[in-house]
Formats: C-alpha cells, structure tokens, sequence
C-alpha cells in the first residue's frame, strides 16, 4: 500500500509538472504571438518610412525638373525676344518707315 500511495504522489508530482511547463509553454507561446504582431507592426511601419522616403525623393525630383523647366523657359523667351527684336531691326532697315 505505501508502495501505491509514492507511486500515485510520483504521478500526481509528475502531472503537476507537465501542468505547470503546459501553462509556461501557452504563456510564452502568448508572448510569441504579441512579439510576431509587434514585429509586423514594426515591419509596416518602416515599409511606410521607406515609400515616405520614396515619395519625398521623387517630388525633390520633381521640383528640381520644374525650376530647370522655368530656367529654360525663361531662357527660350530671351531668345525669342532677341529674335524678334533681330526681325524688327532687319524689317525697318528693309521697309525704312517715313519721318513724320
């Protein structure tokens, strides 16, 4: 009899001890899931920062297009204005417009 009561406290020893490691185990697998949530998480986050960083290079881009495109313009306007005033000059000395 003394024999079956140390092997029933042994088993119930050994039940409490696979009890007590399954709540471990459930506990960090918990601690798991939030940590791949929170890497998730921080993965968006820094796939967001990266467009962000993206997004802001290409309208730096675009400004730096737009002042070289303002550049030429303003420069193809000096031209034509040169060139208009050439033809202007050319005109009067071929048709000379009379005193008045």
């Amino acid at each position: 009899m003394l024999e079956t009561i140390k092997e029933r406290a042994g088993k119930r020893r050994a039940l409490l001890y696979y009890f007590d490691n399954a709540e471990k185990l459930k506990s960090c697998s918990t601690q798991l899931d939030w940590a791949m949530q929170e890497f998730q998480v921080v993965s968006q986050v820094d796939l967001c920062l990266k467009d962000l960083e993206r997004h802001e290079e290409l309208l730096k881009g675009q400004e730096e297009l737009r002042d070289e495109l303002r550049g030429g313009q303003t420069e193809l306007r000096r031209g034509l204005n040169e060139v208009r005033d050439a033809i202007n000059e050319q005109v009067g000395l071929i048709c000379p417009q009379p005193n008045h």
